[in-house]
């Protein structure tokens, strides 16, 4: 069974803060992670993308000047916990761009029927 965590979207001037657990996300190295404590910098917006040509709620997500965006690492089962990189996301020059599976991700409102 795949565990789906909750995540906390809030819609910000430029982007939107991803929270897991309560916990802002950001760059680290080359992992995203989530910041536990308040620091001045790590938290970062990110910049969702919905694409469509993937499927229902299925999105990219990017740093704010795009140079990288989460990649989940191949290693992973697909479960809660698998690391998730902060790296160039590879797609195709087709419109619309095909993405790797391991950048793709879906959004399911909780609050509501889906």
């Amino acid at each position: 069974m795949t565990y789906s965590p909750r995540w906390i979207v809030e819609r910000k001037d430029k982007g939107y803060r991803l929270k897991a657990h309560e916990a802002p996300t950001g760059v680290e190295g080359d992992r995203v992670v989530a910041f536990l404590i308040d620091r001045a910098t790590g938290p970062e917006d990110w910049i969702i993308t919905a694409q469509p040509q993937h499927g229902k709620n299925v999105y990219i997500i990017e740093r704010q000047d795009r140079s990288s965006g989460w990649v989940v690492k191949e290693e992973g089962d697909g479960t809660f916990g698998d690391p998730i990189l902060a790296k160039p996301l590879i797609a195709t020059k087709s419109l619309p761009p095909q993405y790797l599976p391991t950048e793709l991700f879906t959004f399911v409102r909780i609050d509501r029927d889906h």
